[in-house]
């Protein structure tokens, strides 16, 4: 059983058929029946802010993101106490706050992040490409 916490660009391109996801990605993880995927309730502010701001070259819904992730079974992480203790102590390697809380998530869960974000790799997390 592969689990994993999915990147917020992940889910996006997943759900848009996007070229830019690896099929291994793909294979081993999202449509693997025994994989079991987690991804941080940030994910979703993520998406609703920056497409409210025009920041996503997708332009999909942060609810119809919401929806899919359910009907696909990924599993909500949502914030507590060691993600924050976590978050507080990084170092400043990457500057996107949602991706820092995406490290800080990972860490507390002891889970690989699918990503393809290099920045994320140089944190003391494993990734998964």
């Amino acid at each position: 059983m592969k689990n994993a916490l999915v990147d917020t660009h992940v889910l996006l391109w997943y759900l848009m058929d996007d070229s830019r996801i690896s099929e291994n990605i793909i294979e081993d993880y999202i449509e693997n029946e025994k994989s079991v995927l987690y991804i941080s309730s940030f994910s979703f502010f993520e998406i609703a802010i920056k497409n409210s701001i025009g920041k996503l070259e997708q332009n999909v819904r942060v609810e119809i993101c919401y929806e899919a992730a359910e009907k696909m079974g990924i599993r909500m992480v949502g914030p507590d106490r060691d993600i924050f203790e976590i978050l507080q102590s990084l170092p400043f390697i990457h500057k996107d706050p949602f991706d820092r809380i995406l490290v800080a998530t990972a860490m507390s869960r002891s889970l690989p992040i699918i990503t393809n974000d290099k920045n994320i790799a140089a944190y003391a997390v494993r990734t998964a490409w």
